[in-house]
């Protein structure tokens, strides 16, 4: 099944604290493949330091980016810091039942 019309590529930059594992990101390839969508990178390993987040991984990954990106749209179950710098970007997902109606409202 294919959500998206082939006029628009999609990317997806994983920030997943799994992201570190050959398997999972095998697993997350194959599921977002199913969609068109293509895993385009990964947020840098985070720092320790009270002002790093997940929110703070992705503005740094976007802005180290040499092509300007339209538009984005970040899913996760952990907002640590992301609706700070994308508040209107940012949909929080249940980690227990994922993408559901209830997201889309």
């Amino acid at each position: 099944m294919k959500l998206f019309d082939d006029s628009h590529s999609f990317g997806a930059v994983i920030t997943s604290d799994r992201r570190y594992s050959e398997i999972d990101m095998k697993h997350k390839r194959e599921a977002f493949e199913q969609y068109g969508i293509n895993i385009i990178g990964v947020t840098r390993n985070p720092i320790t330091g009270i002002d790093d987040n997940r929110g703070k991984q992705i503005l740094d990954y976007l802005s180290s980016l040499k092509e300007e990106i339209d538009k984005i749209v970040i899913l996760d179950d952990n907002d640590d810091g992301i609706s700070n710098f994308f508040e209107e970007e940012f949909i929080l997902v249940n980690r227990f039942s994922g993408l559901n109606n209830s997201v889309y409202q």
